[in-house]
């Protein structure tokens, strides 16, 4: 059982750091928006879809600052901090089972 937890925490924390990398690369986008068809468009898009049902609901409860949007920062703190609790969480967990 401890096995299984252990795997499942490693699991969960693989998942939020392809999140984070991904909440990142939308940062890049939003910077160096795509000119043309290509890979970079491709990318960019598919980041977008990716990110955007969590950068949605945050965007629309914050006010935008001097013109910057702060959601993906929020969202990446965001990701942190549940990778902090419920990794640790979960490795806790398998030290008592």
């Amino acid at each position: 059982m401890s096995l299984i937890v252990v795997n499942l925490a490693t699991s969960v924390q693989y998942v939020l750091r392809v999140f984070y990398i991904l909440l990142l690369a939308a940062v890049v986008a939003s910077f160096f928006p795509p000119t043309r068809a290509g890979w970079w468009e491709v990318t960019a898009r598919f980041v977008g879809r990716m990110t955007e049902p969590v950068l949605a609901p945050i965007r629309s409860k914050m006010p935008v600052f001097g013109g910057m949007d702060l959601s993906p920062l929020v969202a990446l703190l965001g990701v942190y901090l549940a990778g902090l609790v419920v990794v640790q969480g979960l490795l806790a967990l398998s030290r008592v089972v």
